[in-house]
């Protein structure tokens, strides 16, 4: 087991953490995780091979942190501000086959001054995620938020995902609403889906499934470019669509209202099965 750090060229600090069940890396600025390879397995999350570790563009990969907002905001930067902010370790513990690291966003947002936010990764046989947003001021605040997870595949022909059968979903690409019919869901194209729900999918690719679960979330973010969307993407190879798709817990159809001295929390877990 061990706990280590790392500087890039470009000042970015990461965390490296490796014990008997598996292994880590975490990226301070934009307080995300990197890569996550349980023993005896692949890696599990994807980055993209154009990825820019400049220290003040969002990581394109791993698990970006979206929030206060999700999505384009007028006037505002896409996703929110923490994603290109620079987070501080509150608490390490390590340990022979498990691992947990606690990160501070310590920016605060004017608009957001009276909220707290601190992200808790357990690492271990299952990679674990909690965002925790601590009201501390006099009045309520409203969010959206997601956990945008991407996923690393063997190629998104063969990848089905369940756990989306008749669900409500908002098609970001048509501006409507549909419902997913009863079979497991398949990518044929550029996909961009806000479902409503807050059941666990589970993608099946050619020799693993990839089980998430989540709790604190009632909306499931299904994405992958394909391949024009993918070719407007700037720190996205044209071919990247075959390599990854996004499953996010998140809140956003209905914004999350956290009164004073409250606190919310999100969660998501990911456990890997071979077949």
């Amino acid at each position: 087991m061990s706990l280590s750090q790392s500087t890039l060229p470009s000042g970015q600090n990461l965390l490296h953490i490796s014990n008997d069940a598996s292994a880590a890396i975490i990226s301070l600025f934009g307080g995300q995780l990197l890569s996550w390879i349980p023993s005896d397995q692949k890696e599990v999350i994807y980055v993209s091979d154009l990825a820019i570790f400049d220290g003040e563009t969002p990581i394109r990969g791993g698990i970006p942190i979206c929030w206060p907002w999700f999505g384009n905001v007028e006037n505002r930067q896409a996703h929110g501000f923490v994603r290109n902010t620079v987070w501080e370790v509150a608490q390490l513990v390590d340990e022979s086959n498990y691992s947990k690291v606690v990160l501070n966003c310590v920016h605060r947002h004017p608009e957001f001054e009276g909220l707290l936010l601190s992200v808790i990764y357990e690492i271990g046989e299952t990679l674990s995620i909690q965002l925790v947003t601590q009201n501390v001021s006099p009045s309520p605040f409203t969010i959206t938020e997601a956990l945008h997870t991407y996923l690393k595949v063997s190629n998104i022909a063969n990848i089905t995902v369940g756990g989306l059968s008749n669900c409500k979903y908002f098609d970001k690409l048509t501006a409507n609403f549909h419902s997913e019919p009863s079979t497991k869901f398949q990518f044929s194209q550029e996909t961009d889906r806000i479902y409503s729900t807050s059941s666990a999918q589970i993608v099946y690719d050619s020799d693993r499934k990839l089980i998430i679960e989540k709790e604190g979330s009632a909306d499931t973010v299904v994405w992958n470019p394909w391949v024009e969307r993918s070719k407007a993407i700037k720190d996205l190879d044209s071919n990247s669509y075959f390599d990854f798709l996004c499953i996010e817990a998140a809140n956003i159809l209905n914004p999350i209202v956290i009164n004073s001295q409250q606190q919310h929390v999100i969660s998501q877990r990911i456990t890997v099965e071979s077949f």
